[in-house]
């Protein structure tokens, strides 16, 4: 198993290294996210484990129990992550050229690239499956479009994770970045006129596989609405975040937390502030919560403070 950043690093080209770091500078969740290669090209196929039966304790020479895993398979396809860019020759021109205008330009996008697939992975997959199984707990807030969520996942290899190509990214790239007609001058429409200019397609194969549900829960309503000054509407209490992690099993080493700075912020003034002790020498005050009891907890701003109340 490697971390999205490591793999990125490890296993790129130079350019391609600067193209991942481009897609994570916004996108801390994808950046620690645990990535697995797929066994079959573009499909990676899994077991979803229903029965165990394990080994025993038994007495001094007697007859061994059977053991078995009783299993179904399954499989999940990755999906295309692509785009195109397109300029027109004098637009070109004034950034000195095509290769310096996709060059100014690529970045931005990437960016914004690693933002949307982030957020894909946070709502689609985790946020969905967890209240589709009904591994919930409602923090009770009302304020229609101003809830916030905060999902709790506990990472298994072969269970829970990215997924990637190995054939892709295992040859030095992480998006194959490729020039319309060599890079030359062609011909393509834009706002119904026929144009000369210059193209770029970029296009990449990434999947979340989420074989087990009982690894994911949510929490969601949590509302940071004051209607009595000073006080959130609805805050999870200690026992509520505790019991969320329960749920997954979660631990010091494998569990993590992802929701809004807004929650970050409010957990830091509602569950530490109070504890916060300065000298009268002391310029700096850190309300700030990393961990909630050794679980790693990710604030992320491709989460939404505006979030339907969940019923």
């Amino acid at each position: 198993m490697e971390l999205f950043r490591s793999l990125a690093l490890s296993k790129l080209a130079p350019k391609q290294q600067l193209v991942s770091t481009d897609i994570i500078e916004q996108a801390d969740v994808l950046a620690a996210l645990p990535m697995y290669p797929t066994n079959n090209g573009l499909r990676h196929v899994y077991r979803k484990i229903n029965s165990v039966k394990a080994a025993e304790i038994i007495n001094l020479d007697d007859q061994l129990t059977s053991m078995n895993v009783d299993f179904t398979a399954d499989f999940k396809d990755l999906s295309a992550i692509g785009g195109e860019i397109e300029v027109g020759e004098d637009e070109a021109q004034q950034f000195g050229g095509p290769v310096a205008f996709f060059a100014e330009m690529m970045p931005s996008i990437l960016q914004k690239t690693g933002m949307d697939i982030e957020r894909t992975y946070l709502y689609n997959t985790l946020r969905a499956l967890a209240i589709s199984k009904g591994n919930v707990i409602d923090a009770g807030g009302t304020t229609v479009n101003g809830q916030n969520s905060i999902i709790i996942v506990k990472y298994v290899p072969g269970e829970s994770g990215g997924i990637y190509d190995p054939k892709g990214w295992g040859n030095g790239k992480a998006f194959d970045i490729k020039p319309y007609n060599g890079g030359n001058l062609y011909k393509f429409t834009r706002n119904g006129k026929t144009i000369s200019g210059y193209g770029v397609r970029i296009k990449t194969y990434l999947g979340f596989l989420m074989a087990n549900p009982s690894n994911v829960a949510v929490i969601v309503n949590v509302d940071l609405k004051q209607s009595t000054p000073g006080e959130y509407d609805a805050i999870p209490s200690k026992s509520a975040v505790n019991k969320a992690v329960r749920m997954v099993r979660g631990g010091a080493n494998n569990t993590y937390m992802y929701t809004t700075p807004a929650v970050v912020d409010a957990f830091g003034e509602v569950y530490k502030s109070s504890i916060v002790r300065m000298g009268s020498d002391e310029q700096n005050i850190n309300t700030m919560i990393e961990y909630w009891n050794k679980v790693r907890l990710v604030s992320t701003y491709n989460m939404d403070e505006t979030e339907a109340v969940v019923s």
